[in-house]
């Protein structure tokens, strides 16, 4: 309310976009005006950290983030692409904060239908939802957070050949040890194929970063694996 009238807040005013990708995605880009899926993705790809300090939307809407996390922090976020495997209670945390963050492509696994207790743990959802599944609800609200983002639903079975198109996977919520092993052994062992500075072509490793989160009661546990090999620039949260 502002001098006695009700004035709606921006977020509730933006609706997601139907694109290619998925059910849900927002096509606004960074300098203004609609862009095609394609034409995004190919800026957030071709972009570097001068390009980001160019462009003065970006640096207004996360200035903040650019001086916590940095430049080169903040580019890779605005390049991710993050599969989230399950939106209960912690997995709809992980999509709403990774969103509001900036991460070029979010998307939502959780085909189980909503019941009654999800509600108490899931702040999207509502009694209307019951019955539906779980990512499908949450997806357009999820994409309502942040027009930057492409939010969309990972439909049928998660399989090696969709997994690999994202730069890092996060599980959630109570998820069996083999199942786990299996994703993070092959999220791992991921590799890509590029030119050496001779032209030759060289297979260099390419892992997917693998996370689980789980919590039970009051308690909770997180892992992380960001594969063989990575450079950890401030190792004692000084700089």
């Amino acid at each position: 309310v502002v001098d006695g009238q009700t004035v709606s807040h921006p977020l509730s005013r933006r609706r997601p976009v139907q694109l290619s990708l998925g059910r849900w995605g927002v096509g606004v880009g960074w300098g203004g005006g609609t862009r095609s899926l394609a034409e995004h993705d190919a800026m957030a790809a071709q972009m570097s950290t001068s390009d980001l300090e160019q462009n003065a939307h970006l640096m207004d809407l996360y200035s903040r983030q650019i001086g916590a996390y940095g430049l080169d922090a903040m580019l890779k976020l605005v390049q991710m692409k993050v599969l989230i495997v399950g939106v209960k209670g912690v997995g709809i945390e992980v999509a709403k904060n990774v969103t509001l963050a900036g991460a070029h492509t979010i998307t939502l696994h959780d085909p189980a239908l909503t019941e009654t207790r999800d509600l108490g743990s899931n702040f999207f959802l509502t009694e209307a939802d019951v019955g539906k599944p779980r990512d499908e609800v949450c997806a357009p609200k999820v994409a309502e957070l942040n027009n930057l983002v492409h939010v969309n639903v990972l439909e049928g079975e998660m399989t090696e050949e969709n997994v690999g198109n994202y730069d890092a996977v996060v599980f959630t919520g109570d998820v069996d040890k083999s199942t786990l092993t299996r994703w993070n052994e092959f999220c791992r062992s991921r590799s890509t194929t590029v030119h050496d500075p001779r032209g030759r072509l060289i297979t260099k490793p390419r892992p997917i970063a693998f996370f689980h989160c789980f919590t039970g009661g009051a308690s909770g546990s997180g892992f992380g694996d960001h594969g063989p090999g990575y450079v950890l620039r401030d190792p004692d949260g000084k700089d």
